[in-house]
């Protein structure tokens, strides 16, 4: 660059303003170029934070669906438990009530031959009444 400069000079002001032009050109190109690295390094660590926090409700998201899941899960459970133990208390109401309703049946079954017994013994003894009255007996 020396050499390039040296040139110029002897030129006069023209070539100093040459030289001047050149000179701010590659310091303007650092300049815009250390720039260009300091906006990328930025764009990079804003990327960098996005995917971070994008992970992060990525992650949250699959925990609480996780959660959720397991709380269907539990629910399901437990209400197949309960749907067990009704079913199980109710058959067991339904045998208890069988049981209860042969028990009634075969009282009320005592009960009417015992009534048609007292009945019919009833009805044997007016006879016999009528038939003392009437003096068929004597």
């Amino acid at each position: 660059m020396d050499i390039f400069a040296d040139q110029l000079v002897q030129y006069g002001p023209l070539g100093l303003f040459c030289l001047f032009l050149v000179v701010q050109y590659f310091q303007q190109s650092k300049k815009i170029d250390s720039i260009q690295e300091s906006f990328q390094n930025t764009l990079e660590k804003i990327n960098q934070q996005h995917k971070d926090e994008e992970e992060k409700i990525r992650n949250r998201y699959l925990t609480v669906i996780e959660e959720y899941r397991e709380r269907m899960d539990q629910m399901k459970s437990d209400y197949e438990a309960d749907k067990s133990d009704l079913k199980h208390q109710i058959s067991k109401s339904l045998t208890d009530m069988e049981k209860q309703l042969s028990q009634i049946a075969t009282t009320l079954s005592q009960l009417l031959d015992a009534t048609q017994k007292m009945r019919h013994d009833q009805a044997i003894n007016e006879a016999r009444q009528s038939q003392i009255k009437n003096g068929v007996f004597k």
